[in-house]
C-alpha cells in the first residue's frame, strides 16, 4: 500500500507486511536470526526482471531488531513496515516491492514481487 507520510501530498512511502514460512509450516513464523531485506524497485516489474535489476532502495533488517514491527494474527507471525524513501527519485507510477531473507547460512530466500500503485491515494 501506498502511503503519504510528508506534506508533499503524493505517496512517499509503502506499507508492506511480511510473513515467514517453510513447507512444513504455511502460518508466519518468528524470525530468529539472519535478515530480512525490502528491496524497492522503480516500476513494475516481472521476477525475471528483478534478477537484473538494481533496486533503488534497500531496508535491511536482523532479525534482533525485529520485535517492534512483529504482528500476531489467523495467518501467524508477520513483520509490518512503513518504508519511506525520500530523496530517492522515481520515474514511474508504480513500485515493485520483494522481501529477502538471508539466513546465517546459505543462499538468499526471496519473494515473490508485489507491484504497488504510487500515483495516488
Amino acid at each position: 500500500m501506498a502511503v503519504k507520510s510528508g506534506r508533499s501530498g503524493v505517496p512517499d512511502a509503502v506499507a508492506v507486511r511480511v510473513f515467514a514460512s517453510s513447507r512444513q509450516r504455511a502460518k508466519g513464523l518468528t524470525i530468529g536470526s539472519g535478515t530480512l531485506a525490502i528491496l524497492l524497485f522503480d516500476g513494475a516489474l516481472a521476477d525475471a526482471e528483478l534478477r537484473t535489476m538494481k533496486p533503488v532502495r534497500v531496508w535491511d533488517f536482523p532479525a534482533a531488531a525485529l520485535g517492534s514491527q512483529k504482528a500476531v494474527s489467523a495467518l501467524g507471525v508477520g513483520y509490518q513496515f512503513v518504508l519511506g524513501w525520500e530523496g530517492t527519485p522515481l520515474r514511474q507510477s508504480r513500485v515493485t516491492v520483494q522481501a529477502r531473507f538471508t539466513p546465517p547460512k546459505g543462499s538468499p530466500v526471496y519473494s515473490a514481487p508485489n507491484v504497488i500503485s504510487v500515483t495516488g491515494i
